[in-house]
């Protein structure tokens, strides 16, 4: 018996077909309606992951603040140093509560970095805070996070001045579960005149109102994180805040008599 037969060119073999032009467009669709689909589920996803790391940011921050004001004699971190002549470094939380949260850099305000650590909210728009910032002449550029200290309650340091002025305990707080010490701050707007209110300082909503009357708090689907003074962090839409406590807008940035 022959066990090798000769196979003609083309015989045993199978024709592969290709896709007409219709199918071809019928995956083309079918790829487009899932894409129409996906990406922004894919993207809530993503910003909701965003608003959990900011959270988690601003506990470590509101742990910094308690901390701190544990060694000194409970009184709680100023928001800046007025140098005088309209110049204010308004990142001096950052200094104090450095040693009680991971490394960000040497603790002045002329070489604080707070990005890519704790003291920056993920979904910040810090480019155009970085050219508002520049504009300005700020000293240090990298310490802004977008996080604020609430400036209404926070004192000052004076230049050079040992004791920091109008500094608050934690003793005077009236309500320590609705009175914010730190929040996502105001992204900057293009045509912003008033750029301080996004370096390092949180604002009362009334403030906000008067002087910035285009802002919301939009950075976490029409909201932002807020620190507490008890410690907890909690998320408020622009509404929420808006509205505060029996229609009080800015209970939550209470200042003590």
């Amino acid at each position: 018996m022959d066990y090798f037969q000769h196979i003609e060119p083309g015989r045993g073999k199978h024709k592969c077909d290709s896709f007409t032009l219709i199918e071809l467009l019928v995956v083309i669709a079918i790829i487009a309606i899932l894409a129409a689909i996906l990406l922004p589920v894919m993207a809530a996803a993503k910003a909701r992951a965003k608003t959990a790391n900011c959270a988690s940011n601003e506990k470590q921050i509101a742990t910094g603040y308690l901390m701190y004001a544990d060694d000194n004699q409970g009184y709680l971190p100023v928001c800046g140093t007025n140098m005088g002549g309209g110049t204010v470094l308004p990142t001096e939380w950052e200094v104090l509560i450095n040693p009680y949260i991971p490394a960000v850099g040497s603790a002045s305000n002329s070489t604080i970095n707070a990005q890519g650590s704790v003291l920056t909210c993920p979904s910040a728009n810090l480019s155009l805070l970085f050219q508002l910032a520049d504009a300005q002449h700020d000293s240090n550029t990298n310490a802004f996070g977008g996080y604020g200290n609430n400036y209404p309650y926070g004192g000052y340091y004076f230049g050079n001045l040992p004791a920091p002025y109008n500094q608050k305990k934690q003793s005077q707080i009236l309500d320590p579960a609705d009175t914010t010490l730190n929040s996502d701050a105001l992204d900057p707007m293009l045509g912003d005149d008033e750029d301080i209110e996004f370096f390092g300082f949180s604002y009362a909503i009334s403030y906000i109102a008067s002087h910035l009357p285009n802002h919301t708090y939009t950075r976490h689907n029409n909201g932002d994180n807020f620190a507490f003074a008890d410690g907890h962090v909690g998320y408020m839409s622009w509404l929420q805040a808006s509205n505060g406590m029996n229609g009080q807008e800015d209970w939550y940035w209470i200042i003590p008599k």
